[in-house]
């Protein structure tokens, strides 16, 4: 289990970055969805250091959270089945029988509980997290998104490769997808203030920067902030814009984008004039959902590279 865990997780992020050119502007896109790894995108940063301790304690697997075309449970589901560990999956709302990324965790032996969209918010309620380490007691708990002191230790480690990465290139500014905000605060960290980093929020309010200043609960870094200019109303909202946005972005770069995180992410970027070569983007991932997104609402979502 050791060797598959290194190996797993042995990630070569400068293989990774790649230089961009779209409408005559160049940038980095730092593209972690291209590993070849068992898991892609921030997700193996985030889990890396849970399935160490999951493994060292002699537990059985992992139960989680998340909606029903979360990256996050699809990650999860497909890297504890190759790793011979149980997974569960609290799920957000109704499970479709079309629905690619509820297949996929089914698949890969996820057993997926859905709960009303009222009852999911007891995510967050001790006792409600308390009765179900009684009802899985061989599981270790991990929230929405996989956010948690493990997961921004296994973030810090990419943000210090991400750092390697600036100083190579001379890359003064890091952009970066938010949502839960295990991934920001981590590479906050671990670039130390070394160049600034911009987040992208998925979602709209305040909440997002407490959340990250919060997790990062260190305030000697500073060069850091969360803007929520382009997060269409908030969390999985999208126009048509957005859309036509992705599918030109593909069209000139090859690289796929999600409505949900990397494309407001890239949509803020451009329109911002933040497209130059001082800026590095990362693509977080994410783009097994864009399938499930063409099914819901009939776009026209590009779904492979």
């Amino acid at each position: 289990m050791t060797s598959f865990l290194t190996e797993a997780f042995d990630i070569k992020v400068q293989n990774l970055l790649k230089k961009i050119k779209y409408k005559n502007s160049s940038f980095y896109v730092l593209c972690l969805h291209q590993s070849s790894s068992l898991i892609t995108g921030n997700k193996a940063w985030k889990l890396k250091y849970n399935i160490e301790e999951v493994i060292r304690r002699g537990m059985n697997g992992v139960l989680t959270f998340g909606g029903t075309y979360s990256n996050h449970i699809y990650q999860t589901a497909r890297f504890c089945n190759a790793a011979g560990l149980a997974s569960v999956g609290i799920i957000r709302g109704e499970i479709l029988d079309n629905n690619p990324t509820m297949l996929a965790a089914k698949t890969n032996g996820m057993k997926l509980i859905p709960l009303s969209r009222s009852d999911y918010k007891k995510r967050f309620d001790p006792e409600y997290l308390e009765f179900l380490q009684t009802q899985f007691p061989s599981l270790k708990l991990l929230p929405e998104g996989g956010t948690n002191k493990l997961a921004i230790q296994g973030t810090t480690e990419l943000g210090n490769q991400i750092g390697q990465l600036c100083r190579e290139h001379i890359i003064a500014n890091v952009g970066v997808s938010v949502g839960t905000g295990g991934t920001i605060a981590g590479i906050i960290c671990g670039l130390k203030n070394e160049v600034y980093t911009c987040g992208f929020g998925a979602l709209k309010g305040d909440f997002l920067l407490d959340d990250a200043r919060k997790l990062v609960n260190n305030e000697t870094l500073v060069r850091w902030g969360v803007e929520d200019d382009q997060a269409f109303g908030g969390y999985a909202k999208w126009n048509m814009d957005l859309i036509q946005f992705i599918q030109e972005f593909y069209t000139e770069t090859n690289i796929l984008l999600d409505p949900i995180y990397t494309g407001k992410m890239m949509f803020n970027a451009y329109h911002s004039d933040r497209l130059d070569e001082s800026w590095m983007f990362i693509h977080t991932g994410g783009i097994q959902g864009n399938l499930g997104f063409r099914k819901r609402f009939g776009v026209d979502l590009p779904i492979t590279e």
